[in-house]
């Protein structure tokens, strides 16, 4: 029975009956709608992750200064005797 299905597959994968199942978008039409809104969804979505990655980069320097500044003043300080 495994047998059968293993030749079935293969046969199947290897015959152009498996690509007639395949859609246009699945072929890269380059002329289609679907391509075009697809392209303006991965530049949105590039821009999303970019605008979120800035924004935690921007946390983390200004962040990062206010501790370094808060440290250098408590370290400046004079010490009481």
């Amino acid at each position: 029975m495994k047998a059968r299905i293993i030749v079935a597959a293969f046969l199947f994968l290897g015959t152009s009956a498996g690509q007639a199942l395949a859609c246009s978008v699945c072929y890269g039409a380059k002329d289609g709608k679907t391509t075009e809104h697809m392209a303006v969804a991965i530049w949105v979505l590039m821009g999303v992750v970019m605008t979120v990655m800035g924004g935690v980069g921007a946390f983390s320097f200004i962040s990062g200064g206010m501790r370094t500044r808060r440290s250098n003043r408590i370290n400046s300080s004079p010490t009481r005797t």
